[in-house]
């Protein structure tokens, strides 16, 4: 349960803009899980002297399953590298994976967590994974010093990863663009806090009736799209008005069409796309980067959940 809001009269479409797309399969089940095995190997990793370097976890089945545990057989810097020719990152080019990596610096171990997704990989598989991680980093409870993202396996390069953080954390040394970015990054998980988690909402949220008859005819495969907003009154979810009656095309969707269809209807302002997919409906929430939007993307990014449960 949330208070979410967007402000009136801003419902300018925007051609060619670069939103974030952060997307959750919609269901009546429960949220994605994290296995006990997942758990367990973290536990065992965090150990005083671990004999584990890295988890290894795929997406399987709607649960974060542990794919590999990676031994330590040298230093951090060379067992990081390493993972660049890991057989269990390698075997697929068009599969995603989370890597979890003890690291040892200035004398003191950090966890680094870091989403490895290919370019080729399904654009579902995307949408989940980034919305998936803050699940799996709460699940397990720990601190992580890094949170990076890699679509190439070449990325897992020592120097290259620490020279990055080290410019990451000296705003002095950032763009104006990346500065914006690692603020917008910083509320939305200020907001995620604030609401208490994933699922965990306090303040209630309404889908209005026209919204909840549009999703309705979502699942029952008689509307292909639904693009969803916040009210006014920062209370409810009702119909994009400019989109109201724009039922997306045939259903189901296919997830290739998915963010094709999404630049087709893209506005200046935070919205989510529920789409008939096949077998499953797919929520996809997109937030253009812009400064406007800063308060916005608080208050959907933490609204995501109440959708996710309707």
């Amino acid at each position: 349960k949330l208070q979410g809001g967007c402000r009136a009269g801003t419902h300018r479409r925007a051609a060619a803009s670069a939103p974030r797309l952060l997307g959750a399969p919609m269901s009546s089940s429960a949220p994605l899980k994290v296995a006990a095995a997942v758990r367990e190997a973290h536990k065992g990793a965090t150990a005083a002297v671990p004999a584990t370097r890295a988890l290894i976890c795929r997406i399987k089945n709607e649960e974060v399953v542990l794919a590999k545990k990676v031994a330590v057989s040298g230093t951090t810097k060379r067992d990081f590298d390493a993972l660049c020719t890991c057989d269990e990152l390698a075997k697929s080019a068009d599969t995603a994976a989370y890597v979890l990596f003890r690291a040892e610096r200035a004398g003191k171990s950090e966890w680094w967590a870091i989403a490895y997704v290919p370019d080729a990989a399904k654009a579902r598989e995307k949408m989940v994974m980034a919305s998936a991680k803050a699940t799996l980093k709460t699940a397990l409870g720990a601190e992580f010093a890094d949170d990076r993202t890699f679509t190439e396996l070449a990325e897992f390069d020592y120097d290259a990863h620490v020279a990055h953080r080290d410019t990451a954390n000296n705003d002095s040394l950032l763009s104006a663009r990346e500065r914006s970015q690692k603020q917008l990054d910083a509320d939305e998980a200020t907001a995620r806090a604030v609401s208490g988690g994933f699922g965990k909402l306090k303040v209630a949220v309404t889908i209005d009736d026209d919204a909840a008859s549009a999703l309705g005819a979502v699942v029952a495969r008689t509307r292909a799209c639904a693009v969803l907003q916040m009210s006014d009154d920062q209370k409810r979810v009702q119909l994009d008005a400019d989109a109201a009656a724009d039922g997306g095309g045939s259903s189901p969707v296919s997830s290739a069409d998915v963010p094709r269809l999404i630049a087709a209807r893209a506005t200046t302002e935070p919205r989510f796309y529920v789409f008939a997919t096949s077998p499953r409906q797919l929520l996809v929430y997109v937030c253009p980067n812009n400064k406007e939007n800063r308060q916005l993307r608080m208050v959907y990014s933490t609204a995501l959940p109440a959708l996710v449960e309707h």
